[in-house]
């Protein structure tokens, strides 16, 4: 469940049913750019998102051209509940890839 949006639109955090927090940030440096919309959310506040789905759309040329930074964090905020967690390193093509597997 998306949980709050914030930063500009670039930091949503969600909660999973079984309990992890995580924060999923769309870029690092924004220059002074007003024009922010080369990112586009495909969700809110209380949505309820299943694996796979599409969150965002970046437009990557558009980003770049602006001066903003293209890395995507992923933040776990209580990540001593976890066992275990690995991440996806580069880019995924597939909606079908997770970005990261863990175990609580």
């Amino acid at each position: 469940v998306v949980k709050s949006i914030a930063n500009n639109n670039r930091a949503i955090t969600v909660k999973t049913d079984d309990g992890l927090i995580a924060v999923i940030h769309i870029g690092t440096k924004f220059s002074n750019v007003a024009d922010l919309s080369s990112t586009v959310l495909k969700v809110a506040v209380n949505d309820r998102i299943e694996a796979g789905q599409i969150i965002c759309v970046t437009d990557i040329e558009k980003a770049a051209a602006d001066g903003r930074d293209l890395t995507l964090l992923m933040i776990i905020s209580n990540y001593d509940c976890l066992k275990s967690f690995s991440v996806n390193y580069g880019r995924v093509d597939s909606v079908n890839v997770p970005a990261a597997v863990y175990d609580l």
